[in-house]
């Protein structure tokens, strides 16, 4: 999915900085077929995680019903998401990236109003669980923060795929519209020119 998000930045580079009028349609098609690409293999995926979830479901894992049962998921979830880019924000930050960090941080603040769960998840220290991170390097780091955002994603759509309550899917398609803007902002972040 990364190499189809690639090919689409640079034929949408290409398209808007093309003077020959054939070239920039060439471009702009090329573009269009490679957003396609990428999204079917994000519907691959979210088949492939609903698969996942049905084995959940049938180990005894159920959707939330109640708007109380969506809470309490969301703030695990959520929580799970802000503790996870906080840390990447802190390894960036100690890669003297302070643009992707405070970035990171942001995306981490977010969700950490999601899950109404603040407290617990800027109090995650930055000791022993950042060393696996601490190797990483910034496209890695990245990455990481990415299909953390894509997980979230895949987890809303899913979860508003299956409410059976509409002020769950309400809330999961609010909690889908944030992952975007995240993956948005990561993605931009990942294939900016450094």
């Amino acid at each position: 999915m990364l190499n189809e998000e690639r090919g689409f930045a640079f034929y949408s580079y290409l398209a808007a900085s093309a003077g020959d009028v054939a070239v920039r349609e060439a471009a702009e098609r090329l573009a269009a077929e490679e957003l396609n690409h990428a999204a079917v293999l994000r519907r691959e995926r979210r088949r492939a995680y609903r698969r996942e979830r049905s084995g959940e479901a049938a180990r005894g894992a159920r959707p939330p019903t109640t708007e109380a049962d969506f809470a309490r998921l969301t703030e695990r979830i959520e929580g799970a998401a802000a503790r996870l880019h906080a840390r990447i924000a802190r390894c960036l930050a100690a890669l003297g990236d302070a643009a992707d960090a405070a970035a990171f941080e942001t995306i981490a603040e977010a969700e950490r109003q999601a899950a109404r769960s603040t407290a617990e998840a800027a109090a995650a220290p930055a000791g022993a669980s950042d060393e696996d991170l601490l190797t990483m390097s910034r496209v890695e780091l990245l990455r990481a923060g990415l299909a953390e955002a894509e997980r979230l994603y895949d987890f809303y759509v899913d979860l508003a795929d299956h409410a059976g309550v509409e002020s769950v899917l309400r809330a999961a398609q609010a909690g889908a519209t944030r992952a975007v803007r995240h993956l948005g902002l990561i993605a931009a972040r990942l294939h900016a020119p450094v």
